[in-house]
């Protein structure tokens, strides 16, 4: 609230780097977000560093309802600029981008000399990594209520796969159930702002991106399942809830 009055007066890679922050924390409000936009929109884009450009761009991406002439220059600006111009997290930035515009149908970051053919064609800044790979470096690979989830879910019959990729969206999802359209995301404190109750700009848009791609996803987030306490006819209850009728169990739980 207080940056509103001042968006007049930042600078062209002050106003992408807001828009970034303000997206990345999950902060849902619309005025600064439009001033901001404005505020993009009246500034040159080859004022702002290609770093800037891209998180601008993906910010944008992120909240789904920036003006599309902005989307274009940006766009346009990122395919001309000079090759070794991004950082590997600037690019990883870009790649999440380009999986959502190529996703929501909106624009297509091509593969240029200037960006090489084998970040945008690939879907990732390293070779193999997926794009939304820092989520995952960020916590254990499998943590201890991932594990607990797996359980549960073997104990009711359904089979699954731990820490899948998909590789439409160059993203690793935390549970893949076997031949259904599900997918369970374990949601920590890191995949949350500020530790509340709401998520973080990239872990919508990924989760927004899989259930465009026709993916049920399912979320787990950890102050529901720790509500849950040890109580495993509890834990079997919550589960069976959000996935019975889309998943072929291989066990019918009778409840004992």
């Amino acid at each position: 609230a207080a940056l509103l009055p001042r968006v007049g007066d930042l600078s062209a890679d002050e106003t992408a780097m807001a828009a970034w922050s303000l997206a990345a924390a999950g902060i849902d409000n619309r005025p600064l977000s439009a001033a901001l936009s404005a505020r993009a929109l009246a500034l040159p884009v080859a004022e702002m560093s290609p770093a800037c450009r891209a998180h601008l761009l993906w910010a944008r991406c992120c909240e789904g309802h920036w003006p599309r002439t902005l989307v274009v220059s940006l766009v346009d600006a990122l395919n001309r600029d000079e090759a070794g111009a991004l950082g590997p997290l600037d690019e990883r930035v870009l790649d999440q981008a380009a999986i959502s515009l190529r996703v929501e149908g909106a624009l297509e970051i091509r593969p240029t000399p200037a960006l090489r053919a084998g970040v945008l064609g690939r879907g990732t800044a390293t070779p193999g990594e997926p794009a939304w790979s820092s989520l995952h470096r960020e916590t254990p690979l499998s943590s201890h209520m991932h594990l607990e989830i797996s359980s549960v879910l073997r104990d009711i019959g359904a089979p699954h796969h731990n820490e899948a990729r998909i590789g439409a969206l160059s993203c690793i999802v935390d549970i893949r159930v076997l031949d259904s359209p599900v997918l369970i995301e374990v949601l920590g404190p890191k995949h949350f702002a500020y530790g509340g109750c709401e998520l973080r700009g990239g872990v919508r848009m990924k989760l927004r991106l899989l259930r465009l791609e026709g993916w049920l996803v399912v979320e787990v987030p950890y102050f529901e399942w720790h509500a849950l306490g040890d109580d495993q006819a509890a834990r079997r209850e919550y589960l069976l809830e959000k996935i019975v009728g889309y998943v072929p169990l291989t066990d019918v739980w009778d409840g004992g």
